[in-house]
């Protein structure tokens, strides 16, 4: 009689464990997707050889798979100079894809283009960073009259 009482608590402890494992959902693993997309929506042909002062355009991206709202910083460097910051703000699993613009002054090859992505006001570090390497060449604008 002991062994069956036993057995039906142990039954009754196995399904009530079985019943929590699968209405409570694991929480996954969490991450934050930081990517730059050149201006026709895919991962290629980035604006890497551009004249000075011409617009250039990416499509920036960030998808928030942190399970929590999220404040996000965007800063964008040329050669370790800050020329663009953004903020936003993200719900778990809400993605900002956006185009961004900017015209680089600076002639010169192999220039660092830095996306850098911040969390929740820690700039001690970047969250995720990207990076692109450009290549500035003289705008022929200069009109000659004879």
């Amino acid at each position: 009689r002991a062994l069956t009482v036993i057995l039906v608590i142990s039954i009754l402890l196995s399904i009530a464990a079985l019943v929590y494992v699968i209405v409570t959902p694991k929480q996954g693993e969490k991450f934050t997707e930081f990517y730059i997309l050149g201006p026709g929506g895919k991962a290629y042909d980035y604006p890497t050889a551009v004249k000075s002062g011409n617009k250039s355009t990416v499509i920036v991206g960030v998808v928030n798979h942190e399970y929590a709202r999220i404040n996000y910083s965007l800063q964008m460097d040329l050669n370790n100079s800050t020329f663009l910051k953004r903020d936003l703000s993200l719900e778990h699993n809400q993605t900002w894809e956006q185009p961004v613009s900017y015209a680089i002054h600076k002639i010169g090859d192999g220039q660092k283009l830095q996306f850098l992505l911040y969390k929740d006001g820690n700039f001690t570090a970047p969250y995720r960073d990207l990076h692109l390497w450009v290549n500035v060449t003289q705008s022929n604008s200069s009109v000659s009259l004879n």
